[in-house]
C-alpha cells in the first residue's frame, strides 16, 4: 500500500544501495591492493644479491630493489587510505540504514492507520447492511 512516504522510502532504499555499491567497490580496491604489496614483499623475500657482475649490474640491482621498496611504501598509503573510505562508507551507510528505518517505520505507521480507517468503514457498511436487512425483513413481515 502507497503513503505519503512511500517516495521518500524508495529514494532512501536507492541511497542506500549506492553506497552497499560504493563500499562494495572500495573493498574491492583495497584487496586489490592489499594482493599487489603481498605480491612485492614476496618478490622482495625472494631477490637474492647477485654475487659476482660488474658495477653496473650492482646498481641495477639496487635501483630495482629501492623501486620495490618505494612502490611497497605507496602501496601501504593507498591501503591506509582506502581503509579511511572504507570507515567512512560504513559510516555514511549507517546514517542512511537509520534514515531508512525511521521513514520504514513512518510508513509502516501510516499504512496501518490507513488500513484501520479501511477496516472501520467496512465495518459500517456491514453494519448498515445487515441494518437494512434487518428492516427488510421486518417491513415484509407486517403486511
Amino acid at each position: 500500500m502507497k503513503s505519503k512516504y512511500s517516495p521518500v522510502l524508495k529514494i532512501k532504499e536507492q541511497k542506500m544501495s549506492d553506497i552497499e555499491i560504493r563500499l562494495f567497490n572500495a573493498r574491492s580496491h583495497k584487496s586489490l591492493l592489499e594482493a599487489q604489496l603481498a605480491s612485492i614483499k614476496d618478490d622482495l623475500a625472494h631477490e637474492k644479491l647477485p654475487s659476482s657482475g660488474d658495477f653496473g649490474t650492482m646498481q641495477l640491482f639496487s635501483f630495482t630493489h629501492a623501486q620495490r621498496i618505494d612502490e611497497s611504501e605507496l602501496l601501504k598509503q593507498k591501503i591506509i587510505v582506502a581503509n579511511g573510505k572504507i570507515t567512512e562508507l560504513e559510516n555514511e551507510y549507517k546514517e542512511a540504514y537509520k534514515e531508512c528505518e525511521k521513514i520504514k517505520f513512518l510508513h509502516n505507521t501510516e499504512v496501518k492507520n490507513m488500513l484501520k480507517k479501511i477496516e472501520k468503514k467496512n465495518q459500517a457498511e456491514l453494519d448498515e447492511i445487515a441494518v437494512m436487512g434487518y428492516f427488510r425483513r421486518n417491513k415484509k413481515n407486517e403486511f
